[in-house]
């Protein structure tokens, strides 16, 4: 083993033609005792995992020369028949292309007895390898199987890490999001959560359409170039918006919305912005915040290290902010009268942010009558 690890083809080769055993199985800890350099990525390690794993295509082909088993060996102990991992496995989480690409040559499983189908191809996505998955497609991977409950498609796109690029490409051989989403709209919004901008951009493209009754969640935590995004493809911002950027006290995007479509409208109540910016102020320690978790996509595995990305991604920014919002209801308040809310407009009860700034958010009383806020019951309390 050491002289396959250190790159030894001489001493392999002589190794081999004195008889030794091209399908031994040797455990990883047989390997860490013997100070071996070399980091598995299965229990059970054969002369042909560990050249796989290293990647070097003149050992392999050796090895297979001499009758190496291209799929894995059998492995029996006292109680247990374990087939050791198929060494393609190994070169590809390692990022071997060229070696992925000799095994399949030689015969190598993709996805049948040997493989469980679909595995090579998302841990070809989870390591963010391109040129692998098209390899992959090329000697005749279906890309639409899920492993462990996870499609390739979900798990590429509900991603910070992985390339919009393979997105694309599993979208371009068929790979879709309908049939597992059943049009409830639970795939575009863990993108949100946890993908990026041309992400989502790619798959509304593609025909995904973010739920109207989830728009809420979109403006609690999206970034704005997401809402602009959902803007672009079909959604209409209206004072419900308003009144959510200011209840999650989102002063950028209620900056963007006010740029659209002003600040003039009111609700069924007639209450305009200002009204629910004052009402606002109310809740001095209550808030919405815009904290945000990141978690993942992730299956079972059996691996004994994590995977990693693999190579550079081409990423755009998430779709989320990050962070809780660094802003007051006091900011969201006196930006709305810098621009110009009208102070004194009533809403259908003949209130004014006045009246609602004394009986719920007197904090806020003051600010309001420096701008030239007036109350219908001014002369009453008088």
């Amino acid at each position: 083993m050491r002289s396959i690890v250190t790159g030894n083809v001489q001493g392999t080769q002589n190794f081999l033609r004195y008889g030794a055993d091209v399908n031994v199985v040797c455990s990883y800890r047989l390997l860490r005792r013997a100070k071996v350099p070399i980091k598995p990525w299965s229990k059970l390690q054969t002369p042909l995992n560990v050249a796989a794993n290293i990647g070097n295509d003149t050992l392999v082909l050796m090895l297979l020369d001499y009758g190496a088993k291209i799929n894995g060996v059998h492995d029996q102990n006292w109680f247990f028949r374990k087939l050791t991992q198929p060494p393609i496995m190994d070169a590809l989480l390692s990022g071997h292309l060229s070696t992925v690409r000799l095994l399949l040559e030689h015969g190598s499983d993709i996805q049948s007895s040997y493989i469980k189908a679909g595995q090579l191809v998302w841990y070809a996505v989870d390591t963010g390898q391109l040129k692998m998955l098209q390899l992959l497609k090329e000697f005749g991977a279906d890309l639409g199987i899920a492993r462990d409950g996870v499609y390739p498609l979900h798990k590429a796109a509900e991603s910070r890490e992985i390339s919009t690029d393979i997105v694309r490409f599993l979208l371009d051989n068929g790979a879709t999001f309908t049939d597992s989403d059943h049009g409830l709209g639970g795939f575009i919004m863990n993108v949100l959560d946890m993908g990026t901008i041309d992400t989502a951009r790619l798959l509304l493209e593609h025909g995904e359409v973010f739920p109207q009754n989830k728009l809420y969640w979109a403006i609690l935590c999206g970034s704005p170039d997401f809402i602009l995004l959902l803007i672009e493809y079909g959604h209409k911002p209206d004072i419900e918006w308003l009144k959510e950027a200011i209840w999650s006290l989102r002063l950028d995007l209620l900056q963007l919305l006010v740029e659209s479509i002003g600040f003039g409208l009111r609700d069924a109540r007639g209450s305009t912005i200002l009204h629910h910016a004052v009402e606002r102020c109310r809740y001095k320690h209550f808030g919405r915040g815009t904290a945000y978790v990141t978690w993942g996509l992730t299956a079972p595995t059996s691996l004994l290290r994590r995977t990693e990305i693999i190579g550079p991604q081409t990423v755009s920014p998430p779709c989320t902010i990050q962070g809780n919002s660094k802003y007051t209801a006091e900011d969201v308040l006196r930006y709305l009268i810098q621009i110009g809310a009208e102070v004194n407009a009533a809403d259908n009860e003949g209130r004014t942010p006045l009246d609602l700034a004394r009986k719920y958010a007197p904090n806020v009383e003051q600010m309001l009558i420096d701008s030239g806020a007036t109350s219908f019951s001014n002369d009453e309390k008088r």
